[in-house]
């Protein structure tokens, strides 16, 4: 399971893989029985606090195949590379891609309970190809975006739609869009800081209103250039620090806390 998480998108620092290993009642062993019932409720406690998960599998059983309606129903799908064995037994894996959060996966459950949901005419799942990020690939895809704040066409093809930052934002709107503006609001927070207002003014003349040149830009901020490049430059930096930030050592979000020190899921 650790395997198949690394080839299909390994977790990102702060991230976690869930893997469930064994699951058996005393007297049905996996036949449905109440116990399934009350891994379930721990299950879905569990999945509701923790909005930090990357992979999510379940390798409990040694045949899926009865449960494949639900397994799909929740947006699970069938994992044979991550497939194992103890002893004579061979056991099977399923999972789920959780980097589109978890606001996205109770969309897509409260979607399927109110307009019904055919497991044989919905496109099987399949993991979503990752990116892991490198700082200097971070940066360049940052500093892009600023390049095209105005051209949602081209923000559409940036790498950084891929973030979680984007994805956890672009519900009701466009990714596009939703990296437009998670782009304003890092270099807003520039005005923050007093010691930082002249690099925000720098990039509030070339990014957020732009002048016609870098050279026009210097001259309305009544600078030399080469200070107004150092104050961009400087800017630019801040932002994508920021931003890097963010993606790599998020916060939980807000509304997720769920957990009680009490509750702990039965088998898992």
């Amino acid at each position: 399971m650790w395997e198949y998480a690394q080839r299909h998108g390994p977790p990102q620092p702060g991230e976690e893989v869930l893997a469930s290993r064994f699951f058996m009642d005393r007297d049905l062993y996996q036949q449905p029985a109440p116990s399934f019932t009350v891994i379930t409720v721990g299950y879905l406690q569990r999945s509701l606090a923790n909005p930090h998960v990357r992979w999510d599998f379940l390798g409990g059983y040694e045949n899926v195949d009865p449960l494949s309606p639900l397994f799909s129903y929740i947006d699970y799908h069938r994992a044979p590379e991550a497939d194992y064995r103890v002893g004579d037994r061979h056991y099977q894996v399923v999972a789920r891609d959780c980097r589109h959060g978890l606001e996205a996966w109770l969309d897509l459950l409260a979607e399927r309970e109110v307009s019904g949901y055919d497991p044989s005419t919905s496109p099987v799942a399949h993991p979503v190809p990752a990116i892991t990020w490198s700082r200097p690939e971070f940066r360049e895809a940052v500093r892009q975006a600023l390049r095209d704040l105005h051209r949602i066409d081209k923000l559409a093809q940036n790498p950084l739609l891929r973030t979680r930052q984007v994805r956890n934002q672009s519900g009701a709107t466009s990714a596009a869009t939703a990296l437009a503006g998670i782009v304003r609001q890092a270099a807003e927070t520039l005005r923050e800081d007093p010691r930082d207002v002249k690099l925000f003014r720098a990039i509030d003349r070339t990014y957020l209103r732009p002048a016609v040149t870098q050279e026009r830009a210097a001259e309305v901020l009544s600078l030399p250039f080469s200070t107004y490049r150092r104050h961009l430059t400087a800017g630019v930096s801040r932002i994508v620090d920021l931003l890097w930030q963010r993606e790599v050592h998020r916060s939980r979000e807000p509304g997720l806390h769920l957990r009680h020190p009490a509750i702990r899921s039965p088998g898992r």
